[in-house]
């Protein structure tokens, strides 16, 4: 079974699902990248409201975990979600919500 198909991103993944009828796509491979969008909403408003649901979304055990990211230029514009599985990524990066001009 696949990283992201295990508790507890599939979890996350399907609060987003429910909460803003949003899809997520791994963009890496590993499960620890994924691209989140809705038909029903762009980007911005998307973010939005995924950042308002944040305390429904990740269960509080598992803040720590998990990164949105809203990227507003650039290549790699959009909204992510960031999974920060291991001790290590958890060292590396910030978990929460924020809003970013690019990622360089």
């Amino acid at each position: 079974m696949e990283a992201w198909n295990q508790p507890p991103l599939s979890t996350v993944l399907g609060s987003i699902n429910r909460l803003c009828a949003a899809s997520a796509t791994c963009s890496d491979g590993r499960g620890e990248w994924f691209v989140v969008k809705s038909d029903q909403f762009p980007d911005q408003v998307l973010f939005n409201r995924l950042q308002a649901g944040w305390s429904q979304i990740v269960p509080a055990v598992q803040r720590g975990s998990f990164a949105l990211i809203l990227c507003r230029g650039g290549a790699n514009s959009g909204v992510w979600l960031h999974y920060l599985s291991t001790p290590l990524l958890r060292s590396e990066y910030l978990a929460g919500c924020y809003d970013i001009i690019s990622w360089t």
